[in-house]
């Protein structure tokens, strides 16, 4: 676990602020139960001078990414009961779902919608939209109205949410293992007497023998959001530890650890065109659909009904969707590989991997942070958000471990753990483990903990505004020529080269300079 030291950048805040408000925030025990809600603090520009509960009732609204749980509004009434007394608010959430995510979701902030708060992070869009003056500021704020998670969360985590100087985004802080990979039909591996997959390799022989045996399915079903994430087969098997820089978007750029300011291209990356081929081969055997690039259904999706055998999925995901398909296929086995391969380094989890922001619009943007204080501190609000109603979609053991009620199977239940997406706000003392666990999850985890190392850009934030025209072009093409090749729907021997071309007038070359100068900075200013 991260070192959770007390942040220099809230404890200089909090100094000026303190000294001229008294603050009224939630009293607590260890663990215990929160009461009582954030109040108001004194007039800094627009914060509003503390007066307890706010008077005025709000309704706020919310985006978060995938799609709702079937049970969420019975959910959402729980919760707006308790916001009602604690900060005179309720809660609307609306969704973008995984296969409009990159198309709605700046379009979304560019059309001016008066929301409160929306899901984002250094994959969904942080360092795109926070230059743009899409996301609000909080340094004004944070003391007033969450001071509570500004004095607990991580100075990392701050740093990391900054954009010349001002936070835009509260990040998690839960810091576990993640690792990028693949869950596969175990059951059907070992009636094909294929050998155990742990590479590319392994999964094409895999996938082969599925397709041999069963000619109408498609092994790898992938769609919806798994357009971004095939990429990574592009460079985790390579022997040097690359790692992707977020915030440009599709527009992908690249760093081996030893040598962070010499930045490639997916498309540049030495192993793309083996990569390519690969691609080409698998998609000319029908391991996944011709019309995979207008598929929305995710491989995720495809796997649980039956209709693929491998989805992509990491690894703090895996518990509770083995849970959902043993419920509904008792007879399967399943097992898990990780990109690259467990032996080798996997960098630790950026804080700004899950986190909140305001809207710049927000109508209310204190009441926002007020509900975002109680979702991060009060056990009660964090439960309800995270697993539910107790004793209708979970429970806990004598321990505090997570449990499903009697008579609740994992496909019956209607809320399940974190469906209703509120990564945005996960904090590591309020995670529960499960009860029960799949078999391999525990002893994978450890492997992958093992093997964590610092990557050397992990807290860089790229600032995108100096060529956000060339950017927009860039993705452009990336979507017209690079994805073809990247689900092997064209000939990699002719079409990488125009793709390159194509990326190269689009203005490629600028943002690998000025991404790069950036990034010399960062290094230079942390030496």
């Amino acid at each position: 676990m991260r070192q959770m030291r007390r942040s220099r950048f809230a404890a200089a805040l909090l100094g000026s602020m303190l000294a001229a408000a008294s603050l009224t925030g939630c009293t607590t025990g260890d663990g215990g139960q929160e009461t009582a809600s954030p109040s108001p603090g004194e007039n800094v520009s627009t914060a509003e001078k503390p007066t307890g509960r706010p008077e005025k009732e709000v309704e706020l609204t919310m985006y978060l990414l995938g799609d709702p749980p079937r049970d969420l509004q019975q959910v959402m009434t729980e919760l707006n009961k308790k916001l009602k007394r604690d900060i005179n608010a309720t809660l609307k959430i609306n969704y973008i779902s995984w296969g409009d995510q990159n198309t709605k979701y700046s379009l979304l902030l560019a059309a001016g919608e008066k929301f409160d708060l929306i899901y984002t992070s250094s994959w969904a869009f942080f360092q795109q939209e926070a230059p743009k003056g899409a996301f609000l500021a909080l340094n004004e704020l944070l003391p007033v109205y969450a001071p509570r998670t500004l004095k607990e969360t991580p100075e990392a985590a701050w740093e990391q949410a900054k954009f010349n100087g001002n936070v835009y985004m509260i990040p998690q802080t839960y810091d576990a293992p993640v690792g990028q990979g693949l869950l596969i039909r175990e059951d059907l591996r070992k009636k094909y007497n294929v050998p155990p997959v742990r590479t590319l390799d392994d999964l094409g022989v895999f996938l082969e023998a599925v397709k041999k045996h069963e000619p109408d399915m498609f092994p790898y079903n992938i769609g919806g959001s798994d357009k971004n994430n095939i990429i990574l087969w592009a460079f985790k098997e390579s022997k040097e530890n690359w790692q992707g820089i977020g915030g440009t978007g599709t527009v992908h750029l690249f760093y081996d650890n030893d040598h962070p300011d010499k930045l490639l291209t997916l498309y540049e990356l030495p192993d793309y065109p083996k990569f390519a081929e690969r691609m080409r081969d698998w998609a000319s055997k029908g391991y996944w659909s011709r019309s995979v690039l207008s598929n929305q259904m995710s491989a995720k999706d495809s796997f649980i009904n039956g209709k693929s055998v491998v989805a992509h999925i990491n690894l703090l995901s895996t518990n509770e969707e083995y849970k959902k398909v043993m419920d509904k296929h008792p007879d399967w086995e399943l097992d898990w590989m990780i990109y690259g391969g467990l032996d080798k380094p996997l960098p630790r989890t950026a804080y700004i991997t899950d986190g909140m922001a305001i809207n710049a619009r927000a109508a209310n943007p204190e009441r926002a942070l007020m509900l975002l204080e109680l979702l991060r501190t009060n056990r009660e609000y964090y439960d309800l958000t995270m697993y539910g109603i107790k004793g209708k979609h979970y429970d806990l053991t004598a321990d505090g471990k997570l449990t499903l009620p009697a008579g609740v199977s994992p496909s019956d239940n209607g809320f399940a753990p974190e469906a209703m997406g509120g990564w945005g706000w996960r904090v590591d003392r309020f995670v529960r483990e499960p009860a029960k666990s799949w078999y391999k999850y525990l002893d994978l985890k450890q492997e992958l903990q093992d093997n964590l190392y610092d990557a050397k850009l992990a807290n860089f934030v790229v600032d995108v505004s100096s060529f956000k025209t060339e950017l927009a072009a860039v993705q452009g093409v990336v979507k017209q020529y690079g994805e073809p090749v990247n689900f092997g729907l064209v000939d990699p021997q002719t079409a990488i080269p125009v793709l390159r071309q194509k990326l190269k007038e689009a203005g490629m070359e600028k943002i690998r300079e000025e991404v790069t100068k950036q990034v010399k900075q960062f290094l230079t200013a942390g030496k």
